[in-house]
């Protein structure tokens, strides 16, 4: 699940960094490049808060799969 959790976050940032890339060109100024920064850092972080909101339904899965783990021969 962890690892899942980290793909998706990992996911999502490629894709903020493909959209950022895609508006560049070689002739892109040093001025317009901070904008973009601003832009990819902006769209991380709109990829992290949305992200946490899975934290709380991904430790309630955990915690059900432990439980069963402690206690075996019970059905699932």
């Amino acid at each position: 699940m962890q690892i899942c959790f980290q793909n998706r976050l990992g996911r999502c940032a490629q894709d903020c960094q493909d959209t950022i890339q895609d508006s560049l060109d070689p002739n892109t100024a040093q001025s317009e490049l901070l904008k973009y920064q601003t832009q990819l850092d902006a769209c991380v972080d709109k990829c992290c808060s949305t992200n946490m909101e899975v934290i709380p339904r991904m430790f309630d899965r955990m915690e059900k799969v432990l439980a069963q783990v402690q206690t075996p021969g019970t059905p699932s």
